[in-house]
């Protein structure tokens, strides 16, 4: 089991009500809003790295304004 810390690129403008939905999701430790390359970062509580894909796969990337992920596994 690990978490993950996943850096999030949004439309511009976006970032506040991105990181409020990514908030809802059960498996989210927190979310928060970063500034420089990357607009949030989303800690994930701990799972196994097939469930961390999955959330990120199924409930993440499919929010509308999400451009891109980038996913840092933390064992």
């Amino acid at each position: 089991m690990s978490s993950a810390f996943i850096l999030i690129n949004c439309e511009p403008n976006s970032a506040s009500d991105v990181k409020e939905k990514i908030n809802e999701i059960p498996e989210i430790e927190d979310a928060g809003q970063v500034f420089g390359a990357y607009d949030c970062i989303v800690k994930t509580k701990d799972m196994p790295h097939e469930k961390i894909r999955d959330i990120i796969s199924e409930k993440i990337r499919p929010i509308e304004k999400v451009r891109t992920t980038l996913t840092l596994p933390v064992d």
